[in-house]
């Protein structure tokens, strides 16, 4: 019995989907921009995690460090911020035709900054200008061509949580189809994944795909992928809500973004309207997953873990938001679709911003600390401890981590053997090895540590001790 569960929810999940497969595909004008701003060291293009595809790109390209395209791509970054989205969005506009690189029939250049208002007609001219040069002198065509093997287990890996996915969910909470997306695999863009509507006259949406790795160092995408294609799906639909909506919450949304603007800044958000756009995207794959339990079964990762991760970025209200959410599933009566509840959603911002104060104290008060330690941090130890115990306010779940502290002088001490939980509250650090008279620390980064309820430590911990001298 046990061994037909899996395929039986797989078979329950998926069966809405049969006439609707969704199937991805790798692009070239997608691979060539984000390889170009890699070779540019932009850091969001170089976290690619197939590493024997980064060798191949770093060793064909080496000769073109210089040619004017890298520079060029270096600067649209520095001046213009063209970074991040603005290089799928302008690849979303590019094809081959002929061994060159063109705009796409129906795309207007003039009109280029409806993509992104980053790019002006100007200067993505003279991108496609020296891009089209550089596909040409570097043969990008054979490179491409060659790994045609990986873009095909990357796609099939894709493709595979890609039917997963219940798309008439989209139908039932926005009252629009999803339709059928363009899914673009990448190999090169690592974590990072985005969503574009290409200006011509069709306005397809689609969204880009970061792939990861598995231990053959093969392209692959995990279950946690999932998470990640709800939320670039659900652009589609949520920006052009945030849009219609601003005038009613500008003044609230910079009241909130002034709150959360470091950890906006972190994750590439750098402005009060995207962040407003990025939480009501996140708010809705928190709903998905609360409306399909069975998928979180299979990927074994309960809502409330997503709910407590979107905090942990700095969506500090996504608890208090998922419990106002409720509201509109607890009454598709009334509210049959997001479009219905979209006043009551206004007034949650509005008022979330006028007690935000509340908010960040109900934030700080849960995230786990470090209650005890012992021997106290600090202390003046004989060399022959071979243990050291740490307590937590929070039961945590068995993840650790640990780093030299942040001064360099002091030394971390030789673990001989793993760590290892004593109970939910309590860690115990083995050490060994140790030398008279020489100062040691740990550092315990926080995000290696969380609590059951999925959030992290606000704060590193440094456990610093000294040996006696014999």
């Amino acid at each position: 019995m046990k061994k037909l569960l899996l395929p039986l929810i797989f078979l329950i999940f998926t069966q809405g989907n049969i006439n609707s497969q969704i199937k991805s595909k790798v692009d070239e004008c997608f691979e060539l921009t984000s390889i170009v701003f890699r070779i540019a060291e932009a850091p969001e293009y170089s976290q690619g995690r197939i590493l024997k595809y980064n060798k191949d790109i770093d060793s064909t390209f080496a000769p073109f460090l210089n040619h004017k395209l890298i520079q060029y791509a270096k600067d649209l970054r520095k001046q213009y911020g063209i970074s991040y989205n603005a290089i799928s969005s302008a690849a979303s506009c590019l094809e081959i035709k002929n061994g060159k690189v063109v705009l796409k029939q129906d795309i207007d250049i003039s009109k280029i900054n409806e993509i992104d208002k980053r790019w002006t007609p100007q200067t993505f001219n003279t991108f496609l200008k020296y891009l089209n040069d550089f596909y040409k002198k570097s043969n990008f065509r054979d490179f491409y061509t060659k790994h045609s093997d990986l873009y095909a287990m990357a796609t099939h890996s894709l493709d595979e949580r890609l039917a997963t996915i219940n798309i008439n969910w989209f139908e039932s909470i926005f009252g629009e189809k999803l339709g059928n997306p363009i899914v673009i695999a990448s190999l090169t863009n690592g974590s990072s994944n985005y969503a574009f509507l290409i200006p011509d006259k069709t306005k397809q949406f689609g969204i880009v795909v970061g792939a990861g790795c598995n231990n053959k160092g093969e392209p692959t995408y995990s279950p946690s992928v999932i998470p990640i294609i709800l939320h670039e799906f659900l652009h589609k639909y949520t920006s052009s809500r945030i849009y219609d909506n601003w005038t009613s919450i500008d003044s609230a949304a910079q009241k909130i973004y002034s709150h959360v603007k470091e950890y906006m800044h972190k994750i590439g958000y750098g402005s009060a309207q995207t962040t407003m756009i990025e939480w009501f995207n996140n708010l809705l794959v928190c709903v998905y997953f609360k409306e399909h339990p069975e998928i979180q079964k299979a990927i074994n990762t309960p809502a409330v873990h997503f709910i407590a991760e979107y905090q942990n970025r700095g969506f500090i209200w996504m608890d208090r938001s998922m419990l106002f959410a409720q509201h509109f599933l607890n009454n598709r009566d009334r509210y049959p679709i997001i479009d219905n509840f979209m006043p009551e959603l206004v007034n949650f911002i509005n008022y979330t911003a006028d007690h935000f104060d509340q908010v960040l104290n109900e934030f700080n008060n849960r995230h786990p600390y470090v209650v005890d330690a012992f021997p106290v941090s600090g202390s003046i130890l004989s060399s022959d401890l071979d243990s050291i115990t740490i307590r937590f306010s929070e039961p945590m779940y068995p993840f650790m981590g640990f780093h030299y502290v942040s001064d360099k002088s002091i030394t971390l001490p030789t673990l001989p053997k793993n760590p290892k939980w004593k109970d939910e509250y309590t860690l115990i650090i083995y050490v060994g090895n140790l030398e008279n008279s020489k100062t040691y620390g740990i550092a315990m980064p926080s995000y290696f540590f969380r609590s059951r309820k999925t959030y992290t430590m606000k704060n590193n911990f440094e456990y610093i001790f000294k040996t006696k001298q014999q």
